[in-house]
């Protein structure tokens, strides 16, 4: 599909169609999203931006930060027909510039590590998450169920 019109970004998500963005991650393969509840959680979010075509959204990212030292990027997805064109990658810089001297966290899909190395992220060593669903994580392929089968761990 070839697509001419100009995209716009903006942080203005309050008059987006959550409906419409539980689509876009759907089709991104990040799979759904309550529109209510996630219309709440970028209304909680530091920085959500939305990339537009008309009145389409065809991208979305957002960030949560304490607003000087420590921010984690979330759920950065463009629509399949618009990717390869700059989207994501503008996307992530408007969130950057939100904190700009803020060391950035993210989580990601597994396959798109290219993605966010082209954008300057690394590879952590120490990193680690406690997930809600630590089976539901392992089976999207996020942890490794076997790190954590042998481990004593107790939720505190």
């Amino acid at each position: 599909m070839t697509i001419e019109h100009d995209i716009r970004y903006n942080d203005d998500f309050e008059v987006a169609d959550f409906a419409q963005i539980d689509k876009l991650f759907r089709s991104a393969g990040l799979g759904g999203r309550d529109p209510e509840r996630y219309h709440e959680a970028c209304r909680r979010s530091y920085a959500c931006i939305v990339a537009w075509d008309g009145d389409r959204v065809v991208g979305l990212g957002r960030l949560l930060s304490d607003g000087y030292v420590a921010s984690a990027v979330f759920d950065v997805a463009v629509h399949p027909d618009y990717q390869g064109r700059g989207i994501g990658r503008r996307i992530m810089e408007l969130l950057h510039e939100s904190v700009p001297n803020s060391t950035h966290l993210l989580f990601a899909v597994p396959g798109v590590k290219g993605f966010y190395q082209k954008v300057g992220y690394y590879d952590c060593k120490t990193g680690m998450i406690r997930p809600s669903n630590p089976e539901k994580a392992a089976q999207a392929g996020y942890i490794e169920w076997a790190d954590c089968a042998g481990a004593d761990a107790q939720p505190v």
